[in-house]
């Protein structure tokens, strides 16, 4: 039966052309059959690809009167027509088609089979000289017999052994043997050849050579003592045989090329090795790293808490911070450029370039300028340097001292610095400072909110602090980055195997851009992507004034432009690569702590909400039904009753839950641990995605995770 296709194409010259490639076959070899000419429709409405149905014929000789198609009038009518904007529907067609047959699979690696070896076991029998009439022994390895007229020995012949009795081969399994006759025994030796390979490493630094030497067995008759039916026994030496040669090392590297670092110590080793191995015969010479940019910083940054702890273990609350304070015209640090490192060599004698050093992100804000390579102070103050990864950030901050309460009549506090309330903060009040703030008495249903730090002498009530907003900003923002650059690497990886296939070469989208590409992988296989990104894009607005590092704002532009907007911008391979790197500095900036870290101290807290990207300490009564995040240490030396608490670097508490049944829950990161002196009843701690409720109270628990992911409570 002759083979048939249906193929379709914006015309007929197309749907013919794709037509004979997948049949591997010319013009003249087919019969053609238009099914259904193209149409282009108006404004894109009852457009119509060109379908042909191609029959291979039986005979290959040139006849196309059969056909019924001047192939030539489909060339110069498809040179005549002009490829419009509504050409793009059978390419997406195409293209959808093809990506819906995508199976994503993570990568694997296929390990090598080792071989191994069956020790053989070496028969032996005692060697015993009473040559007796009519009977056959070996001796020395020689078969022998002392036959008489009246018996003969019976030899047994097992597999592995023939035997040739006056010339000719025996093919029993025994036969009867005399003095006269000339018994010749052969018995096979086995000869394995020695196994190796080598192979380079990805980078081109090492060349690793794997030996699996060969070995020989050596089989001879074992000695067997006199008997009248005499069986045959093969003793078998096993003796190892490296053949490895130094000069089949050497070719071989020279067929990959390999002109430096020859390990010979290591060379020498491996062809006389007598056992399995691995040999490093050839190193390259890494690259040192350089040294990105840096700011050394001149001055004192460090405030101390404040609160000094006395020898009996009580607090000072009359000790007072000795804040960090620089002149006009100070010199506060001394901007460094990247120190480039060192390239090295590869095994193959090509240069390795370092890994790329870069200079600091330096901004600076309007009482600092910079001079030369001098950061210098415009006016006194409090200095302030923000560090995390390149990002540096250097402002010197005034003091506002308000002396009285927070009130109706003083109004909300906004301060660009440091702001010190010798009162309370009472109902509804806001105090907001880009610096530390400090609070000599209560705050009552107000809210607090610092850049710094924030330390207050006077209990918290129904309140909501929060230190370091912007650092836990840029840490959750970090965190959203990570997951979209995970599916970025996932869609650059499937365009790169698209853009080769013949599907896509066929199209015009390497002239338009991949954004209709992009389109379709997003609809087809990364529904989910575009939430991402949009999340992303909605946190970055919404805190954009509290995000210093304008580069966050740039990468959530550059997100929009690739897969939210509808515009038809070129966007090439090139640039989402780009954006990929961008995207992962920036993530790993976001996880490198900031440089110095916000803190939270206070004596207790009732029915409030406490957020700080570095350490919170409760050092007075307690917590009562609070919810606390502390992006560093938490330690409370009082009482938790009720609420939820979560320390990132580990918990320390004095005394959790309550007689009255409070749900209290304790949280931190699987790879942190919670101290308790004592955890009542119904308490709840979790690590990571561990959770223990304790069923009695327990004194002085110490709870981690080990290797298998297991709490232990000590």
């Amino acid at each position: 039966m002759a083979q048939s296709i249906i193929s379709k194409g914006r015309d007929i010259n197309e749907a013919i052309s794709v037509g004979l490639t997948i049949l591997n076959t010319t013009i003249n070899d087919v019969n053609i059959e238009v099914i259904q000419n193209e149409k282009k429709g108006f404004l894109k409405i009852g457009k119509k690809t060109a379908v042909v149905k191609l029959t291979k014929r039986k005979n290959t000789f040139n006849d196309s009167s059969d056909s019924g198609i001047n192939h030539q009038d489909f060339i110069e009518q498809a040179a005549a027509r002009e490829v419009t904007s509504e050409n793009m529907i059978d390419e997406f067609e195409l293209m959808e088609k093809l990506i819906s047959q995508l199976d994503i699979d993570e990568d694997g690696s296929i390990k090598e089979d080792t071989l191994s070896e069956t020790p053989i076991n070496e028969t032996s029998v005692p060697t015993n000289n009473n040559n007796g009439m009519g009977k056959a022994w070996v001796e020395n390895g020689l078969l022998q017999c002392n036959s008489s007229s009246t018996h003969y020995p019976v030899i047994t012949v097992p597999k592995g052994i023939n035997v040739y009795k006056n010339k000719e081969r025996v093919t029993s399994s025994s036969l009867i043997i005399t003095q006269e006759d000339d018994i010749q025994i052969e018995l096979a030796e086995e000869k394995i050849e020695t196994k190796w390979n080598i192979s380079m490493d990805k980078n081109h630094l090492k060349v690793m050579l794997n030996v699996f030497p060969g070995y020989k067995i050596t089989r001879t008759l074992a000695d067997v003592g006199p008997s009248e039916h005499l069986k045959l026994v093969i003793k078998e030496e096993k003796s190892v045989d490296n053949s490895l040669t130094y000069e089949d090392i050497i070719k071989e590297l020279d067929q990959l090329r390999v002109k430096y670092g020859f390990n010979h110590n290591e060379i020498i080793k491996a062809i006389e090795t007598v056992e399995k191995g691995e040999f490093e015969i050839a190193t390259g010479l890494e690259p040192k790293p350089g040294k990105n940019g840096w700011v050394e910083v001149l001055v004192k940054l460090e405030t101390e808490s404040g609160l000094k702890e006395k020898e009996d273990g009580s607090i000072d609350f009359k000790e007072i911070n000795d804040i960090p304070a620089i002149a006009e015209g100070q010199v506060i640090g001394v901007v460094y450029d990247p120190v480039p490192g060192v390239p090295g060599v590869t095994v193959q004698n090509d240069p390795l370039p370092a890994k790329q050093t870069f200079p600091v992100v330096l901004q600076l804000d309007k009482e600092v300028e910079r001079v030369g390579d001098q950061i210098i102070s415009l006016q006194a103050g409090r200095p302030k340097v923000e560090k995390r990864g390149l990002f540096v950030r250097v402002s010197v901050l005034p003091k506002l001292t308000h002396k009285a309460n927070v009130d109706l009549e003083s109004g909300n506090i906004r301060f660009r610095g440091d702001v010190e309330v010798l009162g309370k903060v009472e109902e509804g009040m806001l105090v907001e400072a880009t610096g530390d703030i400090t609070i000599r008495k209560e705050v009552n249903r107000s809210k607090i909110l610092a850049a710094g730090a924030i330390t207050s002498y006077g209990n918290i009530m129904s309140s909501e602090l929060s230190a370091g907003k912007s650092n836990m900003i840029i840490t959750e923002l970090g965190d959203h980055l990570a997951k979209i650059n995970m599916n970025l690497k996932m869609i650059l990886k499937l365009i790169e195997q698209l853009t080769q296939s013949p599907a896509f070469k066929n199209t015009d989208f390497n002239r338009r851009g991949l954004k209709p590409l992009i389109i379709i992988l997003l609809e087809k296989k990364f529904r989910g992507f575009p939430g991402l990104v949009k999340t992303f894009n909605e946190k970055v607005t919404k805190h954009k004034k509290e995000i210093a590092d304008k580069r966050f704002l740039d990468v959530s532009s550059q997100l929009n432009q690739c897969f939210l907007s509808l515009n038809r911008e070129n966007v090439t391979h090139e640039y989402i690569l780009n954006l990929s790197k961008e995207i992962h500095q920036l993530y790993e900036m976001s996880q490198t702590p900031v440089e110095p870290e916000a803190f939270i101290t206070i004596p207790s807290a009732v029915n409030s909400q406490l957020y700080c990207s570095g350490d919170i300490t409760i050092h007075g009564k307690g917590s009562v039904h609070s919810k606390i995040y502390a992006g560093g240490k938490l330690k409370i030396r009082g009482i938790i009753r009720g609420g939820e608490v979560f320390g990132r670097h580990g918990v320390q508490i004095n005394e959790v839950g309550s007689d009255m049944g409070a749900v209290t829950k304790i949280a931190v990161p699987r790879d942190q641990k919670i101290r308790i002196d004592k955890a009542m009843d119904g308490t709840t701690i979790k690590i990571g995605n561990v959770a223990h409720t304790f069923s009695e109270t327990t004194h002085f628990v110490n709870a981690y995770l080990n290797e298998e992911q297991k709490m232990v409570l000590h």
